[in-house]
């Protein structure tokens, strides 16, 4: 084979894998917990291209804000008190109160469930956000935040170091579930939701069948 065939063939292997599509790497961070202010929070977050992303949903309805979702023109709206963010599915731009923002990872549909960059929805909506590594754990807090960031890592740091308690006769139900994020934990699960959003259900197969994921910590 002469060099014009090698030079030919290497050119129609370059145009194909320019032409390929390239999907970024999605994994779910089942180790990583969401605090809350004080309060840990029954979400699942990704990770993609080593950045962290939250179902949006979840951590806005836990604030008091509200999500409407237009399927037609794929765009989520966010209402948090005077905030109101617009964002399309995989764009990299969104409009937060009429300015024009730019997202490194835009919002994506991840198993029938809106995904923000944690960053982004830190800045938009006015909370602060921090990583403590020692628990593996998102710390949100929001102005009102009733704790200190100190208090809140402690926290995080105590309960990461409690040891698995065992489930023991009595207990009224056998897994709780989120009426905000779909998903069911064991009793003792350190990622309970607030009790104004637990369900209750008597099996592992009610749970199911009443459309609720497991957990990725606890799993029941």
């Amino acid at each position: 084979m002469n060099r014009r065939n090698i030079f030919s063939i290497l050119v129609a292997i370059l145009i194909v894998f320019t032409f390929l599509p390239f999907n970024a790497v999605t994994t779910y961070a089942s180790d990583v917990r969401v605090m809350l202010d004080s309060q840990f929070i029954a979400v699942d977050p990704v990770t993609i291209d080593n950045r962290t992303l939250l179902p949006i949903r979840a951590i806005v309805e836990e604030l008091g804000g509200e999500v409407e979702w237009n399927n037609e023109t794929r765009e989520v709206t966010l209402i948090q008190g005077d905030v109101l963010v617009l964002l399309t599915i995989d764009s990299h731009r969104a409009m937060v109160n009429n300015r024009a923002v730019y997202i490194d990872v835009p919002a994506q549909i991840i198993e029938g469930r809106t995904f923000l960059p944690l960053r982004f929805v830190g800045e938009s909506l006015g909370l602060d956000i921090d990583w403590y590594s020692g628990a593996s754990t998102v710390i949100i807090m929001t102005e009102n935040s009733t704790v200190t960031l100190l208090e809140a890592i402690e926290l995080a740091r105590n309960t990461s170091l409690m040891p698995q308690q065992t489930l023991t006769p009595g207990n009224e139900r056998a897994f709780i579930g989120n009426i905000n994020s779909n998903i069911f934990h064991a009793p003792t699960c350190s990622t309970l939701p607030n009790p104004r959003n637990r369900i209750y259900f008597e099996s592992r197969e009610d749970a199911l069948n009443a459309g609720h994921r497991a957990c990725l910590r606890c799993r029941p």
